[in-house]
């Protein structure tokens, strides 16, 4: 008993009376072989021949200043954006890591290449000022707190002398520090065999 020739039999008897039931096959079928497999091998070759209709967001980057500015916060020429986007997959780097970079002046661009510029002996001499200061600083709250408890209203002069401090270390470490740091983990992010 086969299906098929019972199925055409009773579309056969039942002409134009159930035109909702009939099914009509767009492929002829093949004896021995299932039409499924064949037409997956097609949509899958084809697939792999096809080209992504939508740009990547780096290739949009490269040819558009504007998306260039928006994700990154300046502008630069196409060429130095290519070499930009270029270092980013060649290190891995995140969006942020290269806005801190730019921001801190150790992102350097020259005839269409980019170089991070963040050198350890710019780290380390902030290291040992951020040191002394850390220092200073803590003179500073000691005798503000000591002025405090003594009533004395010279108390707001030490505590924001150590707080102009502060802020002076944050940002040495911000611009000096970090972006040694972030330089160093992108190039161990590197794969070896470049």
């Amino acid at each position: 008993m086969q299906p098929d020739d019972s199925a055409e039999k009773g579309d056969a008897e039942d002409d134009g009376k159930d035109d909702d039931r009939r099914v009509i096959q767009l492929q002829p079928r093949q004896k021995g072989k299932e039409p499924l497999p064949w037409r997956l091998e097609e949509i899958r070759r084809t697939l792999a021949e096809a080209e992504s209709v939508t740009p990547s967001p780096d290739q949009e980057a490269i040819n558009s200043p504007e998306v260039f500015y928006d994700r990154f916060g300046f502008k630069w020429p196409k060429e130095d954006r290519q070499a930009l986007i270029d270092l980013k997959g060649k290190y891995g780097m995140t969006d942020r890591e290269i806005r801190v970079f730019h921001s801190t002046g150790n992102l350097s661009r020259r005839g269409g290449v980019v170089r991070l510029t963040a050198y350890p002996s710019v780290a380390l001499a902030m290291g040992l000022m951020i040191g002394v200061l850390s220092v200073l600083a803590s003179v500073f709250f000691l005798g503000a707190g000591v002025a405090f408890f003594n009533n004395n209203s010279s108390w707001v002069i030490g505590l924001a002398f150590g707080l102009a401090l502060v802020a002076l270390m944050a940002w040495g470490y911000w611009a000096h520090i970090d972006p040694y740091f972030a330089q160093r983990r992108a190039k161990q992010r590197r794969p070896p065999d470049e």
